[in-house]
Parts: C-alpha cells; sequence; structure tokens
C-alpha cells in the first residue's frame, strides 16, 4: 500500500472515530440532561463528558496530522515530477550524469 494510500485510510477511520465521538458526547449531554431533571447528581456524568469531549479534540488534532502529512506527500511527488532526472539515460545509450576517475580498486582514496 502507498503512503498516500494508508494515509487516506487513516483519515477514513479518523473522520468515522470523530463522528463516532461526536455522538457519545450528544448521548451524554441528554443523560445529563434527563439526570438533572431527575434530581440525581451529574458530577461524574460531567466528568465524562469532558473526557468524551477531550478524545473528540484528539481525534480532530489527529486527523489535522494525517492531512497534513497528506499535503506533504503531494508536494513531494510533485516536486519529484516537476524535477527531471539528469545523468541516467542508460536506456537511450547516454552517460550516468559525470566523469568520475577510474577506479584502482576496493578502498580507491580517488572516490
Amino acid at each position: 500500500m502507498l503512503d498516500s494510500e494508508r494515509e487516506m485510510h487513516d483519515l477514513e477511520l479518523a473522520d468515522r472515530h470523530i463522528q463516532d465521538g461526536r455522538e457519545r458526547v450528544r448521548r451524554q449531554i441528554a443523560l445529563i440532561r434527563t439526570l438533572r431533571d431527575d434530581g440525581h447528581d451529574i458530577s461524574q456524568a460531567c466528568r465524562l463528558l469532558t473526557a468524551l469531549r477531550d478524545a473528540v479534540d484528539v481525534g480532530r488534532r489527529h486527523r489535522a496530522l494525517i492531512i497534513e502529512t497528506l499535503i506533504d506527500l503531494a508536494r513531494r511527488r510533485q516536486s519529484r515530477a516537476s524535477y527531471p532526472r539528469q545523468g541516467f539515460s542508460s536506456d537511450r545509450g547516454g552517460d550516468m550524469g559525470g566523469e568520475y576517475p577510474p577506479s584502482t580498486g576496493f578502498g580507491d582514496q580517488a572516490i
């Protein structure tokens, strides 16, 4: 799987997790309202709501990082496509891009 394909898969997964988290937050808010209206202590339910909101926030930040990675991958791909390969025309019988001194063997100091 290519890096960009993997990141797209991760982005889709992050989107689902964020959506699931938002739904949990909505349900928790509804539960808190019901508990409050019935006169129950809602302190624990409010702490859980905070944790759920924090988890959604982490998911959003992770999603932003995935998008940054996708943008970076696209830029690198674009920059590779815009720079012609020089000196590697072996399929056309050309040279390999420069003059090199003749080798005198392994450990050659000229290199």
